[in-house]
């Protein structure tokens, strides 16, 4: 027995944070056969995957990027063409449920969120405390935001009265907006400006 933090703490402390969860392995149906993730995926991220989600690659989703470019700790200028980047993030829907959604990453084990219905929502991260191929699921915590105006500093901290007078969690207000709507994020970070402290 030694005195350093085990392998499975991490993974331990990592299923508190999340709340309830449970391991799960997940499967891919190919040609009728039952593969682990690490074996569908051994010869590269197929285009397509059909498993009890129905989920189409995200190639398209960034069509006429050439190249990624970052900066490492240290400093130095990466550059990553577009035939090195794996593809391996897909979108879909969940079989079965009508009007539901998926977006998984299987790069490093799978990956992601599965949004059944409005108020049933999953989601699911490789466990790296547990042999290969076991993930968690789990239920995404509610985020209760306090509508603020642009430039507000931090909510002040809740009372204790307002405690007992708050309704019950989890609740879930409907979405102004019916459909699923996505954010493209384009970051332009110059090494120098960051490292003179602009």
């Amino acid at each position: 027995s030694g005195s350093g933090p085990r392998a499975g703490d991490s993974s331990r402390q990592r299923r508190a944070e999340l709340g309830r969860s449970w391991h799960v392995t997940p499967k891919v149906l190919r040609d009728g056969r039952t593969l682990s993730l690490a074996e569908a995926t051994q010869g590269g991220f197929p285009a397509r995957l059909r498993v009890l989600l129905e989920l189409e690659g995200t190639r398209l989703l960034v069509l006429g990027a050439g190249a990624l470019f970052y900066y490492l700790p240290n400093g130095t200028r990466v550059t990553q063409e577009a035939s090195e980047q794996e593809h391996c993030c897909y979108r879909g829907t969940v079989r079965g449920f009508p009007g539901s959604w998926a977006s998984l990453c299987a790069c490093a084990g799978l990956s992601g969120h599965l949004q059944l219905s409005e108020t049933r929502s999953y989601g699911l991260e490789p466990d790296t405390g547990s042999p290969p191929g076991q993930h968690i699921a789990y239920r995404p915590r509610e985020v209760r935001l306090v509508p603020r105006a642009c430039g507000q500093g931090p909510p002040d901290p809740p009372r204790a009265e307002a405690e007992e007078t708050e309704p019950p969690w989890p609740q879930r207000g409907k979405r102004a907006v019916a459909e699923q709507r996505f954010v493209e994020l384009v970051m332009v970070v110059d090494h120098a400006a960051v490292s003179a402290g602009q």
